[in-house]
């Protein structure tokens, strides 16, 4: 039962369906940048950007995060012309 469970974990990624990256899933990428460090060491803060074609700006969040339990905050919403 081990050996069937863990041939299904392995076959699963490989059955999945490959196809080129379009604009629409490159567009659609979250990015994460310019990590600061708490002076205590116990918090993260950090910016998530998102490009909004629609809007036709960047929109940014600035989030903290506890690093003992990896919860995140999300605490000031920003855009960028």
């Amino acid at each position: 039962m081990r050996y069937a469970c863990l041939l299904l974990l392995i076959a699963a990624p490989l059955a999945a369906q490959k196809r080129a990256i379009k604009f629409e899933d490159f567009i659609a990428l979250k990015s994460v940048s310019d990590p600061q460090l708490s002076p205590d060491g116990k918090w993260v803060a950090y910016t998530v950007s998102i490009p909004s074609l629609q809007h036709h700006r960047i929109l940014s969040r600035v989030c903290v995060a506890e690093l003992a339990t990896v919860k995140s905050l999300q605490t000031l919403r920003l855009s960028w012309s």
